[in-house]
């Protein structure tokens, strides 16, 4: 049996002339596929690897080689923008749900994929960051305060999370950034308590209504751990107020004497009780003050209890009136005085 070859033809089903057909005396026996083919747009031969692939194609191939194809998308590159933009606002929720989709399918390889770009690109990729951050900070700033208000939940287990992972790191970053910007932290502080005063305490209240025994744990730990510690700022903090301490004093003298007779005993503050009588011995009528630098002074400011604790009165805003240091002396535990005068 005789193999030959064929001459070329022109043109075969749309394929160059470089494909050739081996035949057997009367029989083909195979067709080898186009190591060349002609791009449409240029009219040149090429070869096929300066063909993109095409999957449907009858060769797999695009008919345009890849120098065309990049020329023309050089040349519509603001209008084929355009197009795509436009394409993105009309399909946002379509096309959003598949690129979910996708990254969730391609997790592994599209995160290996992006650090090796990352690292092949490191420089280059870092300063068109920058650049790009230092042009658009108020956009940034602004999608952030967005992103934040509707995630807070979100980024706070998250950053949970990361500091029972990373704890140490943490505090030790967080003590370095302090000892270095200790100024700009104090007045950032100062200025966040001064704007949100009512917000703080409202938090501060519904953190220890719920974490009672977490924080007593932890003050009893750092109690027996710093004891010499609390005792000298204790000792500090008396000698540059004594007007507080004496008024802290006399009032949980009042609470104590008022625990022991099973009394009433009502959270509230004695100044309330001097604004509310003017400052006036409710009892003389003389005018009192604080400023007085003796407690013993005559008229140094006190609070009076209308029924005596020890008589079975109680401890509260009704109970109380302002009274001078003379009187207050004289009337003692005596019950004496206008019991009438009680506030409701």
């Amino acid at each position: 049996m005789v193999c030959f070859e064929i001459a070329k033809p022109n043109n075969f089903r749309g394929c160059p002339a470089s494909v050739t057909t081996t035949y057997l005396e009367g029989y083909a026996v195979m067709s080898y596929p186009p190591s060349t083919k002609v791009c449409i747009k240029c009219q040149i031969e090429k070869p096929v690897l300066e063909f993109h692939k095409k999957k449907g194609a009858k060769d797999n191939l695009r008919n345009i080689c890849k120098a065309c194809s990049s020329a023309h998308n050089k040349a519509n590159r603001e209008k084929s923008a355009g197009y795509f933009k436009q394409y993105r606002i009309e399909h946002r929720e379509q096309k959003a749900a598949t690129d979910k989709a996708y990254k969730n399918k391609n997790k592994e390889r599209l995160s290996e994929y992006g650090r090796k770009r990352y690292q092949e690109n490191k420089e280059i990729i870092s300063k068109k960051a920058k650049i790009y951050r230092q042009n658009n900070k108020e956009k940034i700033a602004e999608q952030n305060r967005i992103y934040r208000e509707n995630n807070k939940e979100k980024i706070a287990k998250q950053k949970a999370d990361y500091r029972k992972e990373h704890r140490k790191e943490s505090i030790k970053r967080s003590k370095d950034y302090y000892e270095a910007n200790k100024d700009a932290c104090l007045e950032t502080s100062r200025s966040y308590r001064k704007n949100n005063k009512e917000e703080l305490k409202q938090y501060f209240k519904e953190y220890t209504e719920k974490n009672k025994e977490k924080i007593g744990k932890r003050q009893r730990e750092y109690s027996k751990a710093n004891k010499e510690k609390i005792r000298e700022r204790t000792r500090k903090w008396v000698k540059n107020n004594p007007e507080k301490t004496r008024a802290s004093t006399r009032k949980a003298n009042h609470v104590r004497r008022a625990r022991l007779k099973h009394a009433t005993i009502e959270d509230f503050n004695p100044s309330e009780v001097f604004k509310r009588d003017g400052y006036v011995c409710q009892l003389c009528g003389c005018k009192t003050s604080l400023r007085y630098k003796s407690q013993y002074h005559p008229k140094r400011t006190e609070l009076d209890h209308i029924i005596p604790i020890s008589l079975g009165g109680e401890h509260s805003l009704r109970n109380t009136q302002c009274a001078c240091h003379r009187c207050n002396i004289e009337k003692n535990n005596t019950g004496t005085g206008d019991q009438l005068r009680l506030f409701g």
